[in-house]
């Protein structure tokens, strides 16, 4: 079993973390501090990973992955479209 190192940023929010299978999960933040970004990657190529974006009020109104893309619309509701 191997071991995880905990790279935080200046600020104390969590910037990446080495996982013992030899994956680096790297986090990004809004200027709020709130998680937008999540990428997991092996030897500097990107593996998989998502991103959100948010409004002011700090509400998520787009999402999306390598495969999907989901955004809020105007009514509330969820709508998705295949690719990134």
């Amino acid at each position: 079993m191997g071991a995880f190192d905990y790279d935080f940023n200046a600020n104390g929010s969590l910037h990446e973390i080495d996982l013992p299978n030899g994956i680096t999960a790297s986090f990004r933040y809004n200027e709020i501090g709130e998680v937008i970004a999540l990428e997991y990657r092996s030897a500097s190529n990107p593996t998989f990973g998502f991103s959100a974006t948010k409004e002011a009020s700090g509400k998520t109104i787009a999402q999306a992955s390598p495969g999907s893309h989901q955004a809020l619309t105007q009514d509330q509701t969820w709508t998705s479209r295949a690719g990134g």
